[in-house]
C-alpha cells in the first residue's frame, strides 16, 4: 500500500512540475506600444462639420472638406447620392467609395464637361485643388457618344485629366 502511495505522490509532484515548468515558459507576446492616430489639426469635429452642413472626406493627400453630398441631394439610393442631374450632365455621390462619379450627356462634349466641373465645384464648395485630391470619375454617356465613352477623363484640370475626343 505504501507504494502506491509513493507512486500517486510521485504522479503529483511529477503533473506539478510540469505544470509550472509549462506556466513559465508561456511565451508572453511583448506590449507594443499603441501609436495615436496623427490628428490633423485644422479639421474641426464631425459634429461641428455636421452642424454647418459639411463632411470630410478622406484621402490619400489628407481630409477634403465639401458640403454634405446628402444634405441637397436629389435623391438617395443605398448610399449614393445623386446631387445634379441636368439634360448635359449627371453628378453622383458614391457614398460607400467615398467618391464622386461625373457622366456628360451634352452633344458638346467640352461645353457640357466645363459646365458640370464648375457645379460640381459650386455644389461641394471646393477649389479645384480640393477637387483634385478627390477620387472622380468624369465619362461620356454612350448615348453622347459611343466612341468616347468607357473611359475615365479626369477633372480637365487635374494632373490626370484627359482630353476629351472631338465631336
Amino acid at each position: 500500500m505504501k507504494k502506491i502511495i509513493y507512486i500517486i505522490a510521485g504522479i503529483l509532484v511529477a503533473a506539478s512540475i510540469a505544470m509550472i515548468v509549462i506556466y513559465n515558459n508561456k511565451k508572453v507576446s511583448p506590449e507594443i506600444p499603441q501609436t495615436a492616430s496623427p490628428e490633423i489639426p485644422s479639421l474641426p469635429p464631425s459634429t461641428e462639420l455636421a452642424e454647418k452642413g459639411q463632411a470630410a472626406i478622406p484621402t490619400d493627400q489628407g481630409s477634403v472638406i465639401i458640403n454634405d453630398p446628402y444634405k441637397k441631394a436629389l435623391t438617395v439610393v443605398s448610399g449614393n447620392a445623386e446631387l445634379l442631374n441636368t439634360d448635359s450632365y449627371v453628378i453622383v455621390y458614391l457614398g460607400e467609395l467615398k467618391s464622386f462619379v461625373i457622366t456628360l450627356y451634352g452633344a458638346d462634349l467640352n461645353d457640357s464637361r466645363n459646365i458640370a466641373e464648375q457645379a460640381f465645384l459650386e455644389s461641394l464648395n471646393i477649389d479645384k485643388d480640393a477637387a483634385c485630391k478627390l477620387k472622380i470619375t468624369l465619362a461620356v454617356a454612350p448615348e453622347a457618344s459611343k466612341s468616347a465613352a468607357g473611359k475615365n477623363y479626369g477633372l480637365s484640370f487635374c494632373p490626370n485629366g484627359k482630353p476629351l475626343p472631338a465631336n
